[in-house]
């Protein structure tokens, strides 16, 4: 009799036992499904606002560069008006306001770099136009800066850079010679021979 009830009691302890193991084992399995939850809503948050993020700037450099593109394309009905009229002043508020759009420009990869280069080389010519020499040169040192090694041609193939360091008087007479050896138009040249022939009559 007291063997049996010895067992008895064993296994009621061992069931016991058991019984509160498998309890354990329960509340563990609940509590890593809780953190593998929240571990997948973590990750989800972190994309999301990632993706948020990434909308946010997209459309900040969209806006930048329609800002940039209306500033430029009220530049251009100024500098259309220049040339109809043949007004320095105008040429002058063209190139003024060509500066104006890339000076607010935070991020210029926004733009495509030709576009803006030749909105930086209108100015220039524009400057140099309406007689302001000392703002042209100004503006083509801030062009060949922004675009190193960079330059534009006109249609007949002739060199922006070359024509108005030529026109500003960058470069000095003697390393020009005759200009031949300058990539610059032949009216360019025909025009700077005149003028030196008549400062030396």
């Amino acid at each position: 009799m007291t063997k049996i009830s010895q067992n008895s009691a064993a296994e009621h302890a061992t069931g016991g036992s058991q019984s509160h193991k498998g309890k354990v084992v329960l509340v563990m399995l609940g509590a890593v499904m809780a953190l593998s939850a929240c571990t997948t809503n973590l990750l989800g948050q972190t994309a999301s606002r990632e993706g948020i993020d990434f909308r946010v700037q997209r459309n900040t450099e969209i806006m930048a560069a329609r800002d940039w593109r209306d500033c430029r394309d009220n530049a251009m009905v100024l500098d259309t008006q220049a040339r109809t009229t043949a007004s320095a002043a105008k040429y002058a508020a063209s190139a003024r306001a060509l500066q104006k759009c890339d000076s607010g420009l935070r991020d210029v990869a926004v733009i495509d770099e030709q576009e803006r280069m030749q909105a930086n080389a209108l100015a220039v010519q524009n400057h140099l136009k309406s007689g302001n020499v000392s703002a042209a040169r100004d503006g083509l040192d801030n062009f060949k800066s922004a675009f190193a090694g960079q330059d534009l041609y006109y249609p007949d193939g002739s060199s922006f850079v070359s024509t108005i360091e030529v026109l500003v008087s960058l470069k000095p007479k003697h390393t020009v010679g005759s200009f031949s050896i300058a990539n610059v138009s032949d009216t360019v040249k025909a025009e700077i021979r005149r003028m030196n022939y008549w400062k030396h009559m």
